[in-house]
């Protein structure tokens, strides 16, 4: 947490029965092999490209620290996130990033927010799904892929988000609460943790 070498794990419940296939995506992203959201073909040799599962073990960071009120994890840059993974300096120009998914869109669409965003705790993601948090180029369609809630935001009602979870334990929401009061600068509303500057 920070530069104080502090440590700290949230654990997560999710509502899969209530929102089987946004779960299903979250639990790739987070704990599975990623999503891949373009052809098989592309992830096999010999097409001129180079591509690779996005996830929140590969590249994955608490993006944005809205003080007080929400964190925004995601993987800023597929193709930071590649080049490091492998070991070089950038990912090469045949790399291809995942773009945003349009698997099960209907499936999810129909889905609905379990509840409001009305208190401290609960797992958000976009109405669309995991690639749909930014309107950015495809390399960081995933940047904003979901956010935990510090308080009650209402605003994120009104944005059309979805509560798929929550967090479980006073011990996850003391880390929770520790990790929405990092300090940022004055006048910046979020900042991109060990950075000196606020999100662009």
């Amino acid at each position: 947490i920070g530069k104080s070498g502090e440590r700290g794990r949230l654990k997560m419940g999710l509502y899969g029965n209530e929102c089987p296939v946004l779960v299903s995506q979250f639990i790739d992203f987070c704990a599975g092999d990623g999503i891949v959201s373009t052809s098989k073909l592309m992830m096999e040799d010999g097409l001129g490209v180079i591509t690779g599962p996005v996830s929140m073990a590969n590249g994955g960071v608490l993006n944005v620290v809205y003080p007080g009120e929400r964190l925004d994890f995601g993987v800023p840059s597929q193709a930071y996130a590649f080049a490091r993974a492998a070991g070089k300096s950038k990912a090469g120009d045949n790399y291809v990033p995942q773009p945003r998914p349009t698997k099960n869109s209907d499936a999810i669409k129909s889905e609905s927010s379990v509840r409001k965003h009305d208190c401290a705790g609960l797992v958000s993601v976009p109405a669309k799904g995991m690639g749909y948090g930014s309107s950015g180029p495809e390399d960081e369609a995933f940047a904003s892929s979901f956010q935990v809630t510090a308080s009650a935001v209402p605003g994120m009602d009104r944005d059309g988000r979805k509560v798929i979870g929550q967090v479980l334990d006073s011990t996850s929401m003391d880390v929770l609460e520790r990790l929405a009061s990092i300090p940022t600068k004055k006048g910046i509303k979020g900042v991109i943790p060990g950075q000196n500057s606020g999100p662009p």
